[in-house]
């Protein structure tokens, strides 16, 4: 899978021909009230998209190209010929605000990125791996390194069952502990390069400094209770969950003062890398009126969520300062 070069050259030119395009994309949030399990159901995860989902069918090939020796193309129906691998995954849009949906968890399985690009040969200068989808010619580039980690997958499993369309059925890429858009859906092609061709998502400051936006940053919200909430009695079970992309949660902690003192709170789930932990708190609510809620997560490398976003950052990428819930409390008479 994995001739004179002229007839190399004419190869890669055929199988690199742009992608099918559409003109509407998609947003829809992950209604974080209903966070019960670690995994997120498949009609629960969020969905963003550039473009309507094309029309799949049973030709679905995926064409790997580029700086390669022998470029070629396999079909989707004979990816389980290649040793299937799963891994647990919590993904997030880079545009998902303080406290909101557009993250979920599910269980990936497919073959290896890595099982894809062998056999093509690259050549000594390919350092990145362009993945092209049919999501209007959507195409987001991952360092070789990152793209040949064997938990790095080319899907058609999603919680064990076969990819929902909305979801990049039949196939796409998962690139575990990164913002979800190389996570590049309805996956057409690999396309292997000296350099990144992308870079449309940059953390930018005042300074005029960019660099790209890869790995999630550490991370919680608050799934109970939601803001504006009327909680009535002396105590609540306050939940959420947290995570930290390429790392993993150490601590999670939550005050009930507005940020005035802290309480380390219940992991529900054994902290992991790649994958969120639900956590909860029992909260003796100490006098009926209003409260301010506030939940900070720490990783396993110590980097903690800031109180407030960066002042110096122009982008509105990687927000993850502390979120904040005010709740109205009343207590019914003895």
């Amino acid at each position: 899978m994995w001739r004179a070069m002229a007839g190399v050259a004419a190869l890669q030119r055929m199988i690199c021909q742009p992608a099918w395009a559409s003109p509407e994309g998609e947003v829809e949030s992950f209604d974080l009230s209903l966070l019960d399990e670690r995994i997120t159901p498949n009609d629960l995860f969020f969905v963003r998209s550039h473009s309507s989902p094309p029309a799949s069918n049973d030709t679905w090939n995926i064409s790997i190209c580029g700086e390669v020796s022998k470029p070629y193309q396999i079909s989707v129906k004979d990816l389980p010929n290649i040793a299937e691998a799963t891994v647990g995954a919590t993904m997030e849009c880079d545009e998902n605000p303080v406290g909101g949906g557009l993250v979920s968890t599910a269980e990936w399985s497919g073959a290896s990125l890595a099982a894809l690009i062998e056999p093509a040969k690259p050549l000594p200068s390919v350092h990145f791996v362009r993945l092209w989808g049919a999501d209007h010619n959507y195409a987001q580039s991952v360092p070789l390194l990152k793209a040949t980690n064997p938990r790095t997958l080319v899907a058609y499993r999603m919680n064990g069952d076969a990819l929902p369309l909305a979801h990049g059925g039949p196939v796409r890429a998962i690139v575990p502990g990164w913002f979800g858009m190389y996570s590049v859906k309805w996956l057409t092609k690999l396309e292997l390069l000296p350099d990144d061709r992308d870079g449309n998502h940059l953390r930018r400051t005042r300074d005029g400094r960019t660099e790209p936006i890869r790995s999630m940053q550490v991370k919680s919200v608050f799934a109970r209770p939601l803001d504006g909430a009327i909680i009535s009695g002396r105590s609540f079970v306050v939940r959420g969950a947290a995570w930290a992309g390429e790392k993993s949660i150490s601590k999670v902690e939550l005050s009930t003062d507005g940020g005035r003192s802290w309480q380390a709170v219940q992991l529900l789930d054994p902290p992991q890398r790649y994958t969120w932990v639900r956590w909860q708190s029992v909260w003796k609510i100490p006098m009926s009126g209003s409260h301010e809620l506030v939940v900070r997560a720490t990783d396993t490398d110590g980097n903690s969520q800031p109180a407030q976003r960066n002042p110096a950052r122009l982008d509105e990428y990687e927000q993850n300062e502390w979120q904040r819930v005010r709740v109205q409390v009343a207590w019914a008479k003895k």
